[in-house]
C-alpha cells in the first residue's frame, strides 16, 4: 500500500524531466525551418532517445546537454545552409 504514492512520484518525476527537455529539443528543431518529413524523423528520433536518456539518469548532464548541443548544431548548420550568416562582409569595389 505504501508503493503507490513512491510510484507517482517516479512517474510525476520522468515525466516532469522527460517534457522540459523535449520541449528545448522540439523548439530548436522547429526553428530550424527544415522540410516538414524531416523535422517529424527529427522528432520522433528526439522523443525516442530523450526517453531513453531520462529513463537511464533523470538528473544527469547529459540528458540535458546533448539535445542542447545536437538542436544548436542542426539550427546553426540550417542557417548556414540557407545562406543566413552573421558575418560582415565588407562590399567589394
Amino acid at each position: 500500500m505504501n508503493e503507490a504514492p513512491l510510484s507517482l512520484f517516479q512517474v510525476l518525476q520522468f515525466c516532469d524531466f522527460f517534457f522540459s527537455i523535449l520541449g528545448l529539443w522540439v523548439t530548436l528543431v522547429a526553428l530550424a525551418g527544415l522540410d516538414p518529413q524531416v523535422v517529424s524523423a527529427l522528432h520522433m528520433a528526439g522523443v525516442v532517445m530523450i526517453a531513453m536518456g531520462v529513463q537511464y539518469n533523470r538528473t544527469g548532464l547529459l540528458v540535458f546537454t546533448v539535445p542542447l548541443v545536437l538542436g544548436i548544431v542542426i539550427l546553426v548548420r540550417t542557417l548556414y545552409a540557407f545562406g543566413i550568416v552573421f558575418v560582415t562582409k565588407v562590399p567589394s569595389n
